[in-house]
């Protein structure tokens, strides 16, 4: 080390190159390459047992996101219900736009509004607004069908019946 001090102190100049191969010889002398006492049996095992270590990570973290997912959607459609129970007027007004489309997705967005209205306002009021719905468009079979796909039981004109399913033996 003495002599490559000097070297440097005396002719800064020099070769850069060959000071730096000197220095890095001295302070960090070459590691012979080990051999592994492991099988290739144990090797593989390990890599499996990352992959598997990985793989559980990976779906915990993609079972995080769909809690979190789930979590967002139940709380927007909370808010949604909100929304409606404060200003049912604004979807009543949604609902006859969209069955003035004359359309069957029209159809299913106005189902689905009242579908809304029913958790939203209780089920007398989407009642309610499906009879006036018939009532107003009786040829219209898809904006009924839809209609009743929407609202469990609605049949119609007869009123609001839950489906009752019997067990048979």
């Amino acid at each position: 080390m003495g002599e490559t001090l000097k070297s440097i102190l005396l002719g800064p100049e020099g070769e850069p190159e060959r000071t730096r191969r000197e220095l890095t010889a001295q302070f960090f002398p070459p590691q012979a390459a080990s051999v592994s006492r492991r099988s290739s049996t144990e090797l593989w095992r390990l890599a499996n047992e990352s992959e598997r270590r990985q793989r559980k990570a990976s779906e915990a973290e993609a079972a995080r996101r769909r809690a979190e997912r789930e979590r967002l959607a139940i709380e927007q459609h909370e808010q949604q219900l909100q929304i409606i129970a404060e200003h049912p007027d604004a979807t009543f007004r949604r609902i006859d736009a969209a069955v003035e489309e004359r359309n069957r997705p029209a159809y299913r967005r106005a189902a689905f509004e009242l579908k809304l209205v029913q958790e939203a306002l209780g089920p007398i009021f989407a009642r309610s607004k499906a009879e006036e719905l018939k009532n107003r468009y009786p040829t219209r079979s898809a904006l009924h069908a839809e209609i009743r796909n929407a609202l469990d039981g609605w049949n119609g004109g007869i009123g609001f019946q839950p489906v009752i399913r019997a067990i048979t033996g």
